[in-house]
C-alpha cells in the first residue's frame, strides 16, 4: 500500500511538472530554462527577483546570518517590472517591421564609426548602436565587417526575430563574402 501511495504521489508530481506548474525553487535552473519559463508565461522577471530577494532574506539575514550582501537595490522589483524586458515592446517593434516589409532581417550599422583615442580629453564616442534592440528583445543579431571610415573599421548588424539564427548567419555570410572588406589591423 505504501508503495502504491508513493507511486501515485510521484505520478501526480510528474503530471504537475509537465502541465506548466511553476516550480518554487530556481536554484539549479540554467539561464535557458529560466528563459523558456518566461517565454511560456510561467515565470516573470518580477517573480524571479522576488524569489531571490526572499532567498537572500531567508539565508543571509534570517538564516545563518552570512551577511554576504552589502546592499540590495531598493528599486529591483520596479526594474524587473520595467524590463518585461521593454522586451515585449521591442520584440513587437522588430516583428512588426519584419512583417510589414516582408523582411528576413533588419540591417543597420553596428555603431557609429570608431574613434581615435584622445589621450588628453578621453574617448569621444558618437553615433548610436543597433545592438541595443537585439539585446533588449532577446532576439538574434550578428555583426560583420562592412568597411572603414577614416581608416577605422565599421560593422553592419543583422537583426532577426525569434529563432532566426540560421537565416541571419546565411545573410551575414553572403554580405561578408560579397564585400570582402575585412583586413587585419596593423600591429604597430
Amino acid at each position: 500500500m505504501k508503495r502504491l501511495i508513493t507511486t501515485a504521489v510521484a505520478a501526480m508530481l510528474l503530471i504537475l511538472g509537465c502541465s506548466g506548474e511553476t516550480p518554487r525553487n530556481y536554484d539549479e535552473f540554467d539561464i535557458s530554462t529560466l528563459q523558456r519559463l518566461m517565454e511560456r508565461g510561467d515565470l516573470t522577471a518580477r517573480g524571479l527577483v522576488e524569489y531571490y530577494l526572499n532567498k537572500i532574506d531567508a539565508t543571509d539575514r534570517n538564516g545563518p546570518s552570512l551577511n554576504a550582501i552589502i546592499e540590495l537595490n531598493p528599486d529591483a522589483l520596479d526594474i524587473a517590472d520595467a524590463l518585461e524586458e521593454i522586451q515585449r515592446v521591442t520584440r513587437n517593434a522588430i516583428d512588426a517591421a519584419l512583417s510589414e516589409h516582408e523582411l528576413d532581417a533588419l540591417i543597420a550599422p553596428s555603431n557609429g564609426p570608431a574613434w581615435m583615442t584622445d589621450h588628453v580629453n578621453g574617448d569621444v564616442a558618437f553615433g548610436i548602436g543597433s545592438s541595443t534592440f537585439a539585446a533588449v528583445s532577446g532576439y538574434a543579431s550578428i555583426t560583420v565587417p562592412a568597411g572603414f571610415v577614416s581608416g577605422l573599421p565599421i560593422g553592419m548588424s543583422f537583426i532577426g526575430t525569434a529563432f532566426s539564427e540560421k537565416t541571419l548567419i546565411e545573410i551575414a555570410y553572403a554580405f561578408e563574402q560579397a564585400g570582402m572588406v575585412r583586413r587585419p589591423p596593423p600591429l604597430e
